[in-house]
């Protein structure tokens, strides 16, 4: 693990749908997070929760609305443990659709997945894990198709990052 000794694990999901073909194919059961390697998540207390939203909009040349996505994120963070004294861990951290309306003929995909491994973006001596998980949008119509990449990292001092 860069920038410090505590070697984290990855838990739960690695990718998941969020949106497929325009309908909602997620839950709130696909998640992942970053602990100790050492560690199950019980073994941690002092969890808080975070949530955000965002929604994804487009419209035809008529200026209708064709695609109407809203995407909810939430998270457990400030997870701690006496064997590591200042650490932050985080859990939990899942991406689900709360509301999808697509228009026909357009269609909507939306995607999670974990880049790369949990990180700390702490120090050596107050460990802050991070997950990164990389968001991909894809909607449109036969005409046009509009593909959209970013990252949403969340981290165990309940930061949350677009990049």
């Amino acid at each position: 693990m860069s920038g410090g000794t505590t070697a984290l694990k990855a838990v739960g999901s690695a990718a998941w749908e969020i949106v497929k073909d325009g309908a909602d194919v997620s839950s709130a059961n696909s998640f992942t997070g970053a602990i100790p390697s050492s560690l199950k998540p019980g073994d941690l207390h002092g969890w808080k929760t975070k949530s955000g939203s965002w929604s994804l909009l487009a419209e035809n040349h008529l200026a209708t609305d064709v695609i109407d996505v809203k995407l909810k994120y939430a998270f457990d963070y400030n997870g701690q443990n006496a064997k590591f004294p200042g650490a932050l861990f985080v859990n939990n951290f899942t991406i689900f659709c709360t509301n999808a309306d697509v228009l026909t003929p357009y269609t909507c995909t939306i995607a999670a997945k974990l880049i790369g491994r949990p990180r700390n973006v702490g120090s050596k001596t107050s460990v802050i894990a991070a997950v990164p998980l990389q968001i991909k949008q894809i909607y449109g119509n036969f005409q046009r198709k509009v593909s959209e990449t970013f990252v949403l990292e969340v981290d165990g001092a309940g930061n949350v990052k677009v990049k």
